[in-house]
């Protein structure tokens, strides 16, 4: 059971690890997801500019609309590799990789999604000017 465990785990920081170069050789995706932070938010800041009295009530919903556009297109791009590769037939011969092949995948998405959040709400706070208005009320 514990050489199972281990070999589970092995696997999968193996495939984590390879996901992460991958990622990094590729500087396309970083670009694209703050490219991608920075539309959204300057589509937001004009598309909501005459509701900007409430601006702290805004900013945590647009956070989580954001986080859904993004998580969705991340998602549909998560296997773009593989199958340029043809991976899918070796995961067929091989199935004891698949489940820490997909749950890789998963965590790479889920860092993703929330580096999604984290720049999408640096981009909200500086056009939506929130923390001045935090200053100014305190």
């Amino acid at each position: 059971m514990a050489s199972s465990n281990f070999k589970f785990m092995s696997l999968f920081w193996h495939f984590l690890k390879n996901e992460i170069r991958l990622t990094r050789r590729s500087k396309g995706v970083g670009l694209a997801l703050a490219f991608f932070c920075l539309v959204l938010s300057l589509l937001f800041y004009f598309g909501l500019n005459d509701l900007l009295v409430n601006r702290f009530r805004l900013i945590l919903p647009l956070v989580w609309l954001s986080s859904i556009f993004g998580g969705v297109l991340r998602m549909l791009r998560t296997y773009e590799s593989e199958e340029r590769g043809q991976v899918w037939n070796m995961l067929r011969l091989c199935p004891h990789i698949s489940t820490p092949f997909f749950l890789s995948k998963w965590a790479l998405n889920l860092f993703y999604i929330l580096l999604l959040q984290w720049l999408t709400l640096i981009f909200l706070i500086m056009f939506f000017n929130a923390f001045a208005v935090t200053v100014s009320q305190a």
